[in-house]
């Protein structure tokens, strides 16, 4: 598998990593913010608070505990009873606790499917707000997608020095170059004539990454790989003036 199909797996790899922690936050966001079809309200009532934990906390002279919890609310339609529940999270300060926010007897406002009054929701988002979130889902694949292609179709400097100049045939020689900063080989097949020499440095400017192709080749009699450089002029090579 080539550089680009590698890097180009990699980013797909993230690509997908990202969308998946977003459906995950979605899925979440709408366990505790439902969507309620028909949507009507009336007032219900705590009967039950359950699976309860706390986490005491100070700020200097200001204590307080977190309690989780989740919370179970009894409603009425039509004189049939019916239940909904939610995981919550009230901050009160430790030596009140009856402040708290949720406590057994307060009553609450409770949504509710007309057509299915069992469909039902403590909290609940509007179908405004349901296109904010996935606008912003959409706008951020828009923008990795954007920051994907101009990843790989970044423009790019080379700086080559030359270490082998083999003749080819008559009238053309495979020059191999070593990259500056990474050390990998580079290979060129040019009739480049006596302008170029072993030792010599140059620079690519302006390139493209679609022009190094990674293969298999023969060097100092043995089979290597090296980036083959296409598509590019042989007077796009600038000589370095440290030469």
């Amino acid at each position: 598998m080539g550089d680009e199909r590698k890097k180009f797996l990699k980013y797909s790899i993230i690509f997908g990593i990202i969308v998946a922690i977003e459906v995950i936050i979605l899925f979440f966001i709408q366990n505790d913010f439902l969507t309620i079809k028909n949507k009507q309200k009336t007032l219900g009532v705590i009967v039950d608070i359950v699976n309860t934990s706390e986490n005491f906390s100070a700020r200097g002279d200001f204590y307080r505990t977190a309690y989780r919890g989740t919370i179970i609310v009894e409603y009425e339609v039509n004189g049939i009873k019916y239940y909904s529940e939610k995981r919550v999270k009230s901050y009160v300060r430790f030596y009140v606790p009856s402040e708290s926010e949720y406590y057994i007897g307060r009553e609450i406002t409770v949504f509710y499917n007309k057509e299915l009054p069992s469909d039902s929701a403590i909290d609940t988002i509007s179908g405004k707000y349901n296109a904010v979130i996935y606008t912003s889902l959409a706008i951020e694949i828009l923008i990795f997608i954007i920051f994907l292609y101009r990843r790989l179709t970044k423009k790019k400097k080379v700086c080559l020095k030359v270490i082998t100049v083999e003749d080819i045939d008559y009238q053309r020689e495979r020059v191999f170059f070593e990259e500056e900063k990474s050390k990998k080989l580079y290979f060129i097949d040019y009739d480049f004539g006596e302008k170029i020499k072993i030792g010599e440095n140059y620079e690519l400017y302006n390139t493209h990454k679609s022009n190094y192709k990674k293969q298999e080749v023969v060097f100092n009699n043995k089979n290597v790989h090296a980036y083959k450089i296409v598509d590019i002029d042989k007077d796009s090579f600038l000589k370095n003036s440290n030469n």
